[in-house]
């Protein structure tokens, strides 16, 4: 299995426990599950969607629901095309139908019985912090493949120079991990001021 199918599974299950912990109310639970059942649908005739895309639609999802909150609907259906996705990816996997269909269901559950029943489970806070862990987790993995396959070619085409400087490592990657991380930083001070 692909790293990058790995990073999806990740985000599937960890986009779809946040995407329905936002599911506060009975008439959002039915945005969930009709996403869920609506992608179940789609895929079962055949039709992945791409990753990349996936990711990317969920970035945008949390910049309208930071935007516009009143769309949080949007965001919830979201949540269960992402559960069905990760039962479809069980299924790729060799997991019968009825477990893989299942398991993601039952994370919907827990998310949205915690969230109605316990309103500490998710507080805004901790909700806004989980929809930005999404997006950028999301941003990283739509982003992902393409730089790997560009660093790919990179490498073959420098291949014959055996310079020091086919080998160190590039300055953008140490100047965006610094910006990663004082950003970060800058986050997390101006989150708890």
């Amino acid at each position: 299995m692909a790293p990058y199918t790995q990073g999806f599974w990740l985000f599937c299950g960890l986009g779809a426990c946040v995407f329905a912990a936002l599911a506060t109310n009975w008439r959002r639970v039915v945005f969930l599950t009709a996403g869920f059942i609506a992608a179940t649908a789609w895929v079962r005739l055949g039709r992945m969607p791409d990753p990349a895309w996936m990711e990317g639609l969920a970035v945008c999802i949390v910049i309208l629901i930071f935007m516009r909150p009143k769309f949080v609907w949007v965001a919830i259906v979201f949540g269960g095309i992402l559960a069905s996705l990760l039962g479809s990816l069980l299924q790729f996997e060799g997991v019968g139908v009825f477990p893989a269909m299942l398991s993601p269901a039952a994370l919907l559950v827990v998310s949205v019985g915690f969230g109605m029943c316990r309103p500490k489970f998710a507080p805004a806070a901790i909700r806004d912090d989980a929809l930005i862990l999404i997006a950028v987790l999301g941003l990283l993995l739509a982003v992902a493949p393409g730089l790997a396959e560009g660093w790919r070619s990179a490498v073959t085409l420098n291949v014959g120079e055996r310079g020091a400087s086919s080998q160190a490592v590039p300055v953008w990657v140490l100047v965006m991990g610094g910006a990663s991380l004082g950003l970060g930083g800058a986050y997390s001070v101006w989150r708890r001021s």
